[in-house]
């Protein structure tokens, strides 16, 4: 319902009509944070990032259908390919805009600041969007565009095919200006350099100290008004009270979360040396923390991947935001507390490091398996049919040859279990010359059709 057009019969962009989630600044409720699950209703009245989710949970709902494992799905007469083509033409129409040089990329999200008398419910115009002029501050009929250029939405439209060529030409741009330190960033655009009240405002945080940051509540149960959440549960060390998020919603994992997508929807130049150096890093953090090696620094080696010291101001600032000194009594096991670090790369629980990991493999083959239980490898399907051992060449598309690092030449990429209890194992060499990969899929004894074995996840031995 919420990606029915208003004027047309048909199907759309999806719009959040609630008022509380309209992406204005003012309130303090736009994100682009990609991995907390209430990110996908706080970044506004059309936003790409839930779109992008949607087109895939339309294309997840189009392989189960194939599968035979749900009903077809009919809505209004129209099938569930009919809204898929109908929903991406309109991300397309209404939150894309060309680059100078002709690419393809995304708004962040179109912020809606009109809403019904009540102040409930949007009234902008869920169908057409604004003029390109209309970037925040300007609206047009209420609507205003927003763009800190987040790579997680774009990589997620190369990988459902939104826009075409055009759109992973501007995603190579966006990873070239976006890396930092072997890993990319979230976004390209500051969101405070648009305006500061985007993320966690505190304009709204309710109630609040005789300085300004959030009131912890009485008996500490969970407070939800404005920015402030308040629980006993959830915070730390006597700190009743986090001051925009609780303790459980910290939005962990979002670099490695987009580093993953970013890989998966194939690999740039750099990408061999950002892998290879992660897998280092991770490598030599695990060791020192297995170890419980607390006499060096972590990671001494390479300080930069980690997060960044604070100054006396922002921690000072911190532990006020904590309600004082016992919100940094607990210590690591190198004796800092929470108001040490920025909270900016945060290896979180959602997707993680291995999510990285296993995205490049997927990526650098392009490695897909349906709910049928199909696997394809660039387009091209190995089927067992009367052999358990199918091998076959497939060449590169070109945009492959064009941007794969040149260190891939040769590449052997192995161990890679398919499905569950039978699983496949997948093996493919690159050509010197990068021009094809010659792969080997085993297959289970019992596996004559892949409908018999149980594709539920790829692990990266």
């Amino acid at each position: 319902s919420l990606a029915k057009k208003a004027k047309d019969r048909g199907f759309g962009v999806l719009a959040v009509a609630d008022a509380l989630y309209n992406g204005v600044p003012e309130t303090g409720m736009g994100t682009t944070s990609s991995s907390s699950m209430w990110d996908q209703v706080r970044m506004g009245w059309k936003a790409a990032y839930p779109n992008m989710l949607f087109l895939a949970s339309i294309e997840a709902w189009i392989e189960l259908e194939k599968a035979k494992l749900v009903p077809p799905l009919i809505v209004d007469g129209y099938n569930s390919s009919g809204i898929l083509s109908q929903v991406k033409a309109d991300v397309v129409k209404q939150l894309s805009y060309e680059t100078t040089n002709g690419h393809l990329g995304f708004y962040s999200w179109i912020a809606c600041n009109a809403s019904s008398t009540d102040g409930a419910v949007s009234t902008c115009d869920r169908d057409t969007p604004p003029a390109p002029a209309a970037r925040w501050p300007k609206l047009e009929a209420g609507q205003s565009l927003i763009d800190s250029q987040d790579l997680f939405p774009q990589a997620l439209a190369v990988t459902l095919d939104v826009g075409g060529s055009k759109t992973r030409l501007r995603l190579q741009e966006m990873i070239a200006a976006g890396r930092y330190n072997r890993l990319v960033r979230n976004n390209l655009v500051p969101q405070e350099n648009i305006d500061p009240r985007i993320v966690s405002s505190a304009d709204k945080w309710n109630p609040i100290d005789a300085k300004g940051f959030c009131k912890p509540s009485p008996n500490g149960s969970m407070v939800y008004a404005g920015h402030c959440v308040c629980s006993n549960e959830t915070s730390i060390a006597g700190s009743t009270c986090w001051g925009n998020f609780g303790n459980n919603q910290q939005n962990g994992g979002r670099i490695f979360s987009t580093m993953a997508t970013v890989f998966e929807s194939g690999l740039y130049q750099d990408a061999f040396a950002d892998f290879k150096a992660n897998v280092i890093n991770l490598r030599s953090i695990t060791k020192q923390l297995n170890a419980m090696d607390y006499r060096r620094p972590l990671l001494s080696s390479d300080r930069s991947y980690l997060r960044k010291p604070t100054g006396s101001l922002a921690r000072a600032m911190c532990i006020e935001m904590h309600h004082g000194p016992a919100s940094v009594a607990l210590k690591d096991g190198w004796g800092d507390d929470l108001c040490d670090y920025y909270k900016d790369l945060t290896f979180g629980l959602r997707t993680g490091p291995r999510g990285m990991l296993l995205g490049f493999a997927v990526g650098a083959l392009q490695l897909k398996v349906s709910a049928s239980g199909k696997l394809s490898v660039f387009g091209s399907e190995l089927s067992p049919h009367t052999s358990e051992v199918v091998r076959k060449q497939i060449n590169l598309p070109p945009w492959v040859r064009a941007q794969w690092p040149k260190e891939l030449a040769g590449l052997q990429i192995g161990g890679i279990n398919v499905g569950a209890q039978r699983g496949v194992v997948l093996s493919c060499n690159a050509s010197e010359a990068l021009e094809l990969v010659d792969c080997t899929a085993t297959f289970p004894r019992s596996a004559r059709n892949m409908v018999e074995y149980e594709p539920r996840h790829a692990i990266l031995a």
